[in-house]
């Protein structure tokens, strides 16, 4: 006898219109807080997440969360990621590079130390780590300019991001949930 698999239960936070599509293995939960968008599930990143916790298995977020203030972002929006997903459930987060992309309404600069400040192993001092969640950084991806990536090319974008960070026009985290 064949047992079926559990599908796992994944959330695409900030959807916008860019839906993500159940599949065999997969069902996707498209939340947003605007319902022009029709997402699958309305509401407010910066409260409560209407999901029973540990229950989520993979969270993906695009160009979301750098719209919520940084004390509202580490004081409610990432514990209520925690809280739901699963002991190692996936967190893959894609937010502008430090200031690649200067909008009036983008609240924080990212780059790569902000993830490992989210790590309680990675933290300086575990007795002292600041916050009610923790998630391990398994991947950083920086993501090249559509205007200007052609001068990756020339040198290793590593080399130049100092230099020049509107090279650099993204950043892709890949996240654990630590429990």
């Amino acid at each position: 006898m064949v047992v079926p698999l559990e599908k796992e239960l994944c959330l695409n936070l900030g959807c916008g219109l860019k839906k993500i599509i159940s599949d065999k293995t997969k069902i996707w939960i498209n939340c947003d807080s605007d319902p022009g968008v029709k997402p699958d599930k309305i509401f407010d990143f910066t409260k409560r997440f209407p999901f029973k916790t540990n229950s989520v298995d993979v969270v993906f977020t695009s160009h979301t969360l750098e719209h919520i203030p940084q004390e509202i972002l580490t004081s409610i929006t990432l514990p209520e990621i925690w809280r739901v997903c699963k002991k190692n459930a996936s967190v893959r987060i894609i937010v502008p590079y430090m200031d690649a992309q200067p909008v009036l309404n983008h609240y924080i600069r990212f780059h790569e130390e902000t993830f490992n400040n989210w790590c309680r192993g990675c933290y300086k001092s575990s007795d002292t780590f600041p916050f009610k969640f923790s998630f391990h950084v398994e991947k950083i991806e920086l993501g090249k300019s559509k205007t200007w990536g052609w001068v990756y090319s020339l040198m290793p974008l590593k080399l130049w991001r100092g230099i020049w960070s509107h090279l650099v026009e993204e950043i892709r985290v890949d996240l654990k949930a630590e429990k």
